[in-house]
């Protein structure tokens, strides 16, 4: 049988390399072959790792590699990975990038050649590596799935679209498929889970204290304290701006920064913080941009303690928001949005009504019952947990290959 491709981008402390290694054994498990190719190595993955399959370049099956090569150039999405394969890079070298592009295009061609996977389930497909090689499977009728860290500690997301804005669960209501009894489980798996949240930070980055600007913190009746968490817009698809990739987590906005921007103009009395997402940051600084809007870099949980309505899409900052009892507002398609778990931005004309909503906690209760309910879902049903429950793309894999 055809193995499974597996990616991995981060470095995985001993964890987390567990966790890996259970779901490795789960689909060797149900019958299916498994192969690595991570940008680290591992002894525990040794046996895994393709490296020593694919280098050095094999002479075989040379013309079904350079046609590979051929097809994917010709159907890839050129301009899209140009425009990342620079931002990733941060330095605006066109030359640069189409070599970066070449390179990528290449090795995914030698390795879908060589591995001839089954299914390749990529780690974020928006990040360029991996990115490539993804869209390169699809181009060449390869089954494709995403894998990224899990919502929960110690789980992966695991899912047959793709992850973010391309997942199974963004943008829609999948408990809408589950009757009342089914939604009871949830709700009572997802009570303890909330409270053992309650505890902890969800956030993965080691961050700095804020410094929030003195005349943020003065208390006035008429002053509503709006925090905006950004998201890792490299890794999250938002290049090129006019892509429709990036229209999932940030609809109205070329930035999550342009969006603080909007928020700040509509009203003087907004007091504006923008949270630049850690990754790939570009405000390192903290800069106060005017008189109701600044940048703060540091530890979001410090400005979620500070704000009375928090905008994040795409992040689990998003339930950090809800645990400390803030009103979550969501401007895109992100992970709460469409659950009834926030205050919904349709389109900017909303944003100071629900602003104003949010403030009077109109929505608090229901928000807060049904983010519960959906984190016993995702617990259930839709993360893979470092424990070894599966879940349904390792379900989708053996039913459609047996």
């Amino acid at each position: 049988m055809r193995p499974v491709l597996i990616s991995c981008i981060p470095r995985l402390n001993d964890i987390q390399q567990k966790g890996l290694l259970r779901l490795i054994k789960d689909l060797e498990g149900s019958g299916l072959q498994v192969k690595l190719w991570s940008d680290h190595k591992y002894e525990r993955f040794s046996k895994y790792d393709i490296e020593k399959i694919i280098f050095p370049v094999q002479e075989k099956n040379q013309y079904r590699r350079y046609w590979n090569i051929i097809k994917t150039r010709f159907l890839l999405d050129g301009n899209k990975w140009l425009q990342r394969i620079k931002q990733w890079n941060g330095n605006g070298d066109s030359n640069f990038a189409r070599a970066e592009l070449k390179k990528y295009v290449n090795e995914s061609a030698r390795v879908f050649t060589i591995i001839n996977p089954l299914c390749f389930i990529c780690w974020n497909p928006y990040c360029c590596r991996f990115g490539v090689a993804y869209d390169a499977a699809k181009i060449l009728g390869i089954k494709t799935a995403g894998i990224d860290w899990g919502f929960l500690p110690d789980t992966f997301i695991l899912d047959s679209k793709g992850v973010l804005a391309t997942s199974a669960i963004f943008n829609t209501d999948p408990l809408a498929d589950y009757n009342a009894g089914s939604r009871d489980v949830f709700t009572k798996k997802g009570t303890g889970i909330y409270q053992q949240l309650k505890a902890t930070s969800l956030s993965i980055y080691q961050q700095a204290e804020v410094k929030i600007p003195a005349d943020f913190k003065l208390k006035d009746k008429e002053m509503v304290k709006v925090l905006v968490l950004g998201i890792g817009e490299i890794d999250a698809g938002a290049y090129p701006a006019d892509h429709p990739e990036r229209k999932g987590l940030l609809p109205f906005h070329e930035s999550a920064y342009e969006q603080a921007v909007d928020i700040a103009r509509m009203n003087t009395n907004y007091r504006v913080i923008f949270k630049p997402h850690p990754s790939h940051n570009q405000f390192k600084q903290d800069k106060r941009v005017n008189s109701n809007l600044a940048i703060v870099n540091g530890n979001p949980d410090e400005l979620i303690d500070w704000a009375d309505v928090v905008f994040c899409s795409g992040s689990k900052m998003e339930f950090s928001v809800i645990l400390k009892g803030k009103p979550l507002l969501t401007y895109g398609a992100g992970l709460l949005y469409g659950k009834q778990c926030s205050y919904e931005i349709k389109s900017p004309a909303s944003v100071q009504t629900q602003i104003t909503k949010a403030m009077h906690g109109l929505y608090d209760d229901r928000n807060q019952k049904n983010f519960v309910t959906f984190l016993g879902y995702l617990d259930c049903e839709y993360l893979y947990n470092f424990t070894g429950n599966k879940n349904h793309v390792i379900d989708s894999l053996l039913h459609n290959n047996t």
